[in-house]
C-alpha cells in the first residue's frame, strides 16, 4: 500500500505541473472540472493458496515387509492400473500357500465328517464342526489373497508421483506411504482461508482469478466448488475451494497461487480521476468537490486503484453528479473562489 500512495503521489504531482497552465484572475483560480459517476462493481475476496490435484492420495501397502521393487522416480507420470511397487513376496506367498492347504485339508475333513454323519457313525455337533473349519479355514485363504494383492501398488488413475516417500530394501510397515499420487484425471484445485466477514459473501460457482509466480501475468479462471461451514480450530477462518478450469499450461501440485473471487455482492463506488488527487495516503484520498463556484476540501476513502481511476466510497458529497476539480487543484485552498474553465 506504500507503493501505492506513492504512485498517486507521483501521479498527482505530473497533474499539478499541468495546473500552472490555469492563470489567476482577480484572486480567483481558474480550474477544470468534471461531473462524477457512481457504479456498481462486484466485491472481490482476495487470499493466497496451494495449488494440488482434486485427487490427492498416500498410497501405501496393505501388509509390511521388504520393498523389492521401486519402479517409478518423483515427478514421473503413470497410468492407470501400472505396477508402481512390491514388496518381497516370499514371506506373503508361503502364508497364501499355507493358507489354502489348511483350506484342503478342511475340505477333506468336512466330507470325512459328512460321510460319517450320514452313516450315523459321527454325531451332528462333530459334522457342524468340520463345516465350521472348512468356511474358517477358507475366509483365511481370502485374507491371505487380499493381502498378497495389495503388496504390490497400482496406479489407482493415470496421474504423477507427486512424492517418493519410501526407497527399495528397506523394511516398511503396514499401511506407511510409500508414494504421494495425484490424479490427473481429476481438476486442479486451489485452496484458501477467508475470514468469517469474506464466506457470507461468497457462494457456490462464484468466478475467481488465479496468478501463479511460475506463470508471471497470465490470469487462470475458476470457480468456487466448496465452502467451509466450520471454522479452523486454531485460525478461525473457512477453508474455500476453488477448481480451475481446464488449461493447457503445465501445472505442478504445490504453486503458490494468489486469488481473486468475484462475488455477486455489488459495491456502489465513484470514479475519482487520479489527476484531481492533492494528497494521498494508504487508506483515503483528499481532494476538491465544487460547491457554489467554492473550492471545498474532501476526503475519500479508497477501496481500489486504476492507472487512471481511484475507486472511492461514496458518502454525502461525494456521489453521483458531484462535481470535482481536475485540473488547478494544486493550487487552490479550501473555501477559495473557483472560474471554471472549459
Amino acid at each position: 500500500m506504500k507503493k501505492t500512495a506513492i504512485f498517486i503521489l507521483i501521479l498527482s504531482f505530473f497533474a499539478s505541473c499541468k495546473d500552472e497552465e490555469l492563470k489567476v484572475k482577480d484572486d480567483t483560480r481558474r480550474v477544470r472540472t468534471e461531473v462524477l459517476h457512481a457504479e456498481e462493481i462486484p466485491k472481490i475476496v482476495h487470499g493466497t493458496g496451494i495449488l494440488s490435484s482434486k485427487s490427492q492420495v498416500k498410497l501405501s501397502f496393505k501388509t509390511g515387509g521388504v520393498i523389492r521393487n521401486i519402479f517409478f522416480d518423483e515427478g514421473q507420470f503413470v497410468k492407470k492400473g501400472q505396477l508402481m511397487a512390491q514388496l518381497n513376496l516370499s514371506e506373503i506367498q508361503a502364508q497364501v500357500s499355507q493358507a489354502h492347504l489348511a483350506v484342503d485339508k478342511a475340505t477333506r475333513d468336512y466330507h470325512r465328517a459328512k460321510n460319517l454323519y450320514t452313516d450315523s457313525v459321527a454325531t451332528l455337533e462333530q459334522f457342524q464342526n468340520a463345516t465350521t473349519a472348512m468356511e474358517y479355514a477358507k475366509s483365511t485363504a481370502n485374507i491371505a489373497d487380499f493381502n498378497l494383492a495389495f503388496s504390490s501398488i497400482r496406479a489407482p488413475a493415470s496421474g504423477k508421483i507427486l512424492k517418493r516417500i519410501a526407497e527399495e530394501n528397506e523394511v516398511i510397515g503396514a499401511g506407511y506411504p510409500v508414494f504421494l499420487f495425484g490424479s490427473t484425471e481429476n481438476d486442479w484445485v486451489i485452496r484458501i482461508s477467508v475470514a468469517d466477514k469474506d464466506v457470507i459473501k461468497i457462494n457456490y460457482n462464484d468466478s475467481a482469478n488465479i496468478q501463479f509466480d511460475a506463470y508471471p501475468g497470465k490470469l487462470f479462471n475458476g470457480r468456487v466448488t466448496e465452502i467451509g461451514t466450520s471454522s479452523d480450530p486454531y485460525t478461525g477462518t473457512f477453508e474455500i475451494e476453488i477448481t480451475l478450469s481446464e488449461t493447457k499450461e503445465n501445472l505442478a501440485s504445490g504453486f503458490i497461487g494468489k486469488v481473486d473471487i468475484i462475488t455477486s455482492i455489488k459495491d456502489k463506488v465513484v470514479k475519482i480521476p487520479v489527476r484531481s488527487l492533492v494528497e494521498a495516503d494508504e487508506k483515503t484520498a483528499s481532494l476538491f468537490l465544487l460547491n457554489e463556484n467554492k473550492a471545498e476540501l474532501h476526503k475519500a476513502g479508497i477501496i481500489s486503484i486504476t492507472r487512471d481511476y481511484i475507486l472511492a466510497i461514496p458518502d454525502e458529497k461525494l456521489k453521483e453528479g458531484a462535481i470535482i476539480i481536475t485540473e488547478g487543484a494544486g493550487f487552490v485552498r479550501n473555501k477559495a473562489k473557483v472560474e471554471v474553465v472549459k
